[in-house]
Order: C-alpha cells, then structure tokens, then sequence
C-alpha cells in the first residue's frame, strides 16, 4: 500500500498542490471502490432474500399440509390432546371477545360505539365513567351469557381455536 497511514501524516509539513490533487484522485478511486462493494453486497443480500423467500414458500406449504393432516386427525378424535411416539397434538379453544360495532358493522373503538349511546340509559352498569365512559368488555360479555341479551352495537365473537405441536 502506497498510502501512508492517517497517523502518518503530517499536517504541519508544506504541501504541495499536487499531493492533494493525488488524494482526491485515490479518495475518488476508493469511493468508486466501496461503492463496488456495497453494490455487490446488495446484489448477493437480494438473491438471498430471494432465495430464501423461495426455499421457505416450499417448506411452509409443506408444513401447513402436515398441519392440517394433525388438525384432522386429533378433530377425529374428539379429544383436546393426543401423544403419539414423535410428538404430541393439542388443541385450546379461542377465547370469545367482545367486538363493537358500529351499525354499519364496522368496528370500531370501544369508546365512541353505538354500544356506549345505548349503555348509558339503557344498561348504565355495564359503563363506568372516569374521566372519559368507557365500558369493560367481559362485564359485557358476563351479561350477554347471563341473560342472552343482545345488545345494539355488539357482536360476540367466538375465538379461533388454536393448535399447538411439538416434536421430539
């Protein structure tokens, strides 16, 4: 290398116009030299992605089939859980929870619903008022189940049942 180190360099010696003229040209050079780098290694960075998009399309498809294969046949056994010799299945019911909606099914925030309008003089114990109203969605949900009322502005949302495997 015929660069003298940073180190090396003395700022108090005289210069010459040609010894920064030659430090621009090598500073252009090395510029010009990582950004060769940097491109190249953008380059390889996209066809990994790209290649590992692609490897893993294959490998989760293959996964969802195995999953669904274990899915159905712990459902043909009408039980929560099944071991077996390389693993085991298990299943747990989702959780129900409160949407709110607004009358054009949209949902929305549970503060500012059709819910909260009708609450306030129809069901005033399912609001509580702090600063602002709000409502407590399993205190909606506890009363939905006691009485089967069906309030204006909810819907009651049975929870996806989720599925767990593990593999020795």
């Amino acid at each position: 290398m015929d660069e003298q180190q940073v180190e090396d360099v003395d700022v108090t010696a005289e210069v010459t116009m040609a010894e920064p003229e030659k430090s621009l040209k090598k500073l252009a050079y090395w510029n010009a030299e990582a950004k060769q780098v940097k491109d190249h290694a953008a380059r390889e960075r996209e066809k990994i992605a790209t290649w590992e998009t692609d490897s893993l399309s294959d490998i989760t498809s293959r996964q969802a089939y195995h999953q669904s294969v274990l899915r159905a046949y712990l459902q043909s056994t009408r039980k929560k859980s099944v071991k077996l010799i390389n693993g085991a299945i298990k299943s747990r019911a989702g959780k129900d929870k409160v949407v709110f909606v607004e009358s054009d099914g949209v949902t929305v925030d549970k503060k500012r619903t059709l819910f909260m309008d009708w609450a306030r003089t129809s069901r005033p114990d399912l609001v509580e008022t702090v600063t602002t109203e709000k409502t407590d969605a399993n205190d909606v949900m506890r009363a939905a189940k006691e009485n089967g009322e069906v309030f204006p502005g909810i819907d009651i949302v049975q929870g996806d049942t989720s599925y767990s495997y593990e593999t020795t």
